[in-house]
């Protein structure tokens, strides 16, 4: 996975964040706007501060396979603690998570596309 440089985020409670993304998110059509891949993961680290050194949660979304959740996207959500991923705050078809990203349907559900773009290079 490549990784942004840390950001300061409005969205999740305002925090520092890295987006990551691995080769499949990297392939998708971004410039056009098209869908992401199937499987395709991004993962963003919550930090307590700038440093990024002390995480404070984790976020992350898979694209599942069509048919999954079509009215959203076919998007997996999971939401973990500072343990970074070892403890599950929730999973799956997150009702919080969805609505927030359909505001994004036209990204495939993705906000971040800057970010993702720069994560890629």
């Amino acid at each position: 996975m490549t990784g942004s440089e840390p950001y300061f985020s409005t969205a999740h409670g305002q925090e520092w964040v890295n987006i990551y993304v691995d080769d499949l998110a990297k392939g998708s059509d971004l410039a056009s706007a098209g869908q992401y891949t199937e499987c395709a993961k991004i993962v963003k680290v919550h930090f307590t501060g700038a440093s990024g050194t002390e995480v404070r949660w984790l976020m992350l979304m898979v694209k599942m396979p069509v048919g999954f959740d079509p009215d959203n996207g076919d998007w997996w959500y999971g939401y973990y603690d500072a343990s970074v991923g070892t403890s599950v705050i929730e999973q799956g078809i997150i009702v919080n998570c969805i609505h927030c990203h359909e505001q994004a349907s036209g990204t495939d559900y993705i906000f971040s596309k800057e970010v993702i773009e720069k994560s890629t290079r």
